[in-house]
């Protein structure tokens, strides 16, 4: 058994988790029930319900006398509700979980003591853990290294990310122009955007691979609806790698994987698997595309000079 929290927020619980969510299914319920049993009871959540029904309200009120639950309403658009969730959010870490990912017991207590313990340190990712699936839609390095650039992309996806709320507030809003529901080509990599303009500002944050969430992925043949998600998401991915200048090289790393990719497809037999990496393929490029023909103006621009800070300690 684990002691109920207080529906009344605290003044500064350790951490915020602002999740946003459309509709409700056993997911959902299957990450309220992983907070339920966490091992760290001073965290809230915050729910962003960008749902036209009341199933998420009913839901989450079977759980107000073991959480501490704020819930909000917004339109859609996942980084609009993010940021809705940060106007509110009175953590000292703040963590972004996705409506289909769940915990583990000790994650949240892990984050504490890890910050504790390297209070120089700006924040901590880790890596999602694809259940039983057969195509993992993230790859993640495979060892503890500081986040950078270049290794964004396999150093943490939305729900492995912890950041300090000093950071946070440098940081400001998500670019409300990606992610699901944006009005804009660019459906997603709105986190990476974010990790990319912490890390603009000298911000340290540590990537630990064995700091796992677990996540939903694919099984089965690519339909159609994989297709497409495929190519939208690598769209986005190859826009913010323009726009937050990434060269040539890597440009050409990022199509040379999906192009083996669907090399290997056609070596088995799999014209699904193949047609999807040709979409990352072919999204990716476009993203590129998409990125040198953005305006100055709608890039974002770093906040504040922090060079001055001196890099911590190796954690």
């Amino acid at each position: 058994m684990h002691a109920p929290l207080s529906t009344a927020r605290t003044l500064r619980p350790a951490i915020s988790l602002i999740l946003a969510t459309i509709g409700t299914d056993h997911r959902l319920a299957k990450l309220l029930e992983s907070l339920r049993k966490q091992t760290l009871r001073d965290f809230e959540t915050i729910v962003v319900d960008q749902s036209e029904g009341d199933d998420v309200e009913r839901l989450i009120d079977g759980y107000r006398g073991a959480l501490a639950i704020h819930y909000l309403r917004h339109p859609r658009g996942l980084s609009r509700s993010r940021n809705a969730g940060l106007h509110v959010a009175m953590g000292a870490v703040i963590a972004f979980p996705d409506d289909d990912c769940w915990y583990d017991a000790d994650v949240l207590a892990r984050v504490r003591q890890f910050l504790a313990r390297h209070p120089r340190v700006d924040g901590v990712t880790g890596r999602a853990l694809f259940d039983g699936t057969e195509h993992p839609p993230a790859r993640f390095a495979r060892r503890a290294q500081w986040v950078v650039p270049a290794k964004v992309w396999t150093q943490g996806i939305s729900c492995t990310i912890f950041l300090r709320r000093a950071l946070v507030m440098r940081i400001g809003p998500f670019d409300e122009r990606l992610g699901l529901g944006a009005d804009s080509p660019w459906t997603a990599a709105e986190e990476s955007d974010y990790l990319l303009r912490a890390v603009g500002l000298h911000a340290q944050i540590w990537y630990d691979p064995a700091l796992n969430v677990h996540h939903p992925g694919h099984r089965g043949r690519f339909t159609s609806v994989e297709h497409a998600r495929g190519a939208s998401y690598a769209r986005a991915m190859g826009y913010v790698m323009r726009r937050h200048g990434a060269g040539v090289s890597s440009l050409a790393y990022h199509l040379a994987r999906p192009f083996g990719g669907a090399l290997a497809g056609v070596l088995r037999g799999r014209g699904d698997v193949a047609r999807f990496h040709a979409c990352v393929l072919g999204g990716r490029f476009q993203g590129w595309r998409d990125g040198a023909s953005a305006s100055d103006a709608a890039r974002e621009p770093v906040r504040e000079d922090v060079s001055a800070v001196a890099a911590p300690e190796h954690p």
